[in-house]
């Protein structure tokens, strides 16, 4: 039991972790492009659309010498993946047409949806972990939470496939980049689907490990 304590410290040190790397970190780098394209504006008078780590597919295989390599001055060939796109337009020039607004007010509910979810899986793996701690392992409280937590993941994946596909068609909409094409391919999300139904699938065990136990229990 006693490594079983050790494996969920060491578990919700992780997560944690992995919690303040992805959320709090993207959180700073974000506000810190904010401030920068807000100043720019202030500064030339101009306004601004932003779309954030968009997936881009060259147009062509020709290897093109576009940066530098400052260690040694030899040229290098830069082909970005994934990107992030600032789009500058003159004050009053620019005006989003209804069916955009209405897209970017999804977008903005679906981003808003996204966080209240994830701290919510969040605040109830801690208490899961917490739990587990105590040795309260086969407890029904903790299969509803780990039920919740893989529904959650699930959520959380279709949520943000969603979110990246309408910032991918909006992105197409109004760039064009004359070397990359703005790709559909990645705006699934994986990650997050599949770590659900693992979680559920896991859960099953346990429900099914923790009726086994009782039953041992009525028997004895």
């Amino acid at each position: 039991m006693k490594r079983f304590k050790i494996l969920c410290t060491l578990l919700l040190v992780s997560f944690l972790i992995a919690v303040f790397q992805n959320t709090i970190m993207s959180f700073v780098e974000g506000f810190h492009l904010g401030y920068g394209i807000a100043s720019f504006e202030i500064d030339n008078g101009l306004n601004s659309e932003s779309f954030t780590y968009l997936d881009l597919t060259p147009k062509t295989d020709d290897i093109a010498l576009n940066a530098d390599n400052v260690k040694n001055g030899a040229p290098l060939s830069l082909v970005p993946s994934k990107a992030s796109v600032v789009a500058f337009y003159p004050e009053g020039t620019h005006e989003k047409t209804t069916a955009e607004l209405i897209i970017s007010i999804i977008n903005g509910l679906l981003n808003f949806g996204i966080v209240i979810c994830y701290f919510y899986v969040l605040v109830v793996f801690i208490k899961i972990i917490l739990s587990f701690r105590r040795s309260e392992v086969f407890e029904e409280i903790n299969i509803k939470r780990i039920n919740i937590i893989g529904i959650g993941f699930l959520v959380l994946g279709a949520m943000s496939t969603i979110w990246q596909g309408l910032s991918v068609f909006m992105a197409r909409q109004a760039i064009e980049l004359a070397d990359y094409t703005i790709s559909y391919s990645n705006i699934i999300d994986w990650d997050d689907i599949v770590m659900g139904l693992v979680i559920l699938l896991m859960n099953e065990i346990l429900r099914l490990a923790t009726g086994y136990k009782k039953e041992q229990d009525l028997t004895i």
